[in-house]
């Protein structure tokens, strides 16, 4: 079983609160390393993300009651999304849309999905390197918006 690591949480989420979130019951399990390492054993998480020896957790995103989103560290990166109620939906879109076209080879892609665990509520995809688009059209100059809006378009 992988070793556990545990990762600060992001400085401008209160670790406390997040942890103590009522809305999101199996958060707590989530943020422990050691609990989450018990979970992701399972043949469709180790065989994407390689064996690992520790595991770490650190918070991205918490919407209070409703979802948290979190880096995992098992070797590689994973990215965990955790819900407040039961969202296996969000994976099966994400599997619609790979075979739609918007696979890992494709010009425009979505992070993989990788699993959802129904008994915590959690979906698992991968970890994907560089500038969102988003943030490009909220932050860039123009030449990177215009280039961003264009390849959006197609």
């Amino acid at each position: 079983m992988p070793k556990s690591v545990r990762s600060p949480v992001d400085s401008k989420l209160p670790s406390t609160s997040v942890v103590d979130d009522p809305g999101i019951p199996t958060l707590a399990t989530i943020l422990d390393p050691d609990e989450l390492a018990k979970h992701l054993e399972g043949p469709s998480v180790s065989r994407s993300s390689g064996a690992a020896r520790e595991v770490r957790v650190q918070v991205l995103k918490w919407h209070a009651a409703k979802r948290c989103t979190f880096e995992i560290v098992l070797g590689t990166g994973l990215i965990g999304k955790v819900y407040a109620t039961d969202r296996p939906d969000v994976y099966q879109v994400m599997e619609r849309l790979v075979q739609a076209g918007f696979g890992p080879e494709a010009e425009f892609s979505i992070p993989q999905p990788i699993a959802y665990l129904p008994s915590l509520r959690l979906l698992l995809q991968e970890k994907v390197e560089g500038a969102r688009a988003k943030d490009i059209l909220l932050v860039g100059d123009e030449h990177q918006r215009a280039l961003v809006a264009e390849r959006c378009a197609r």
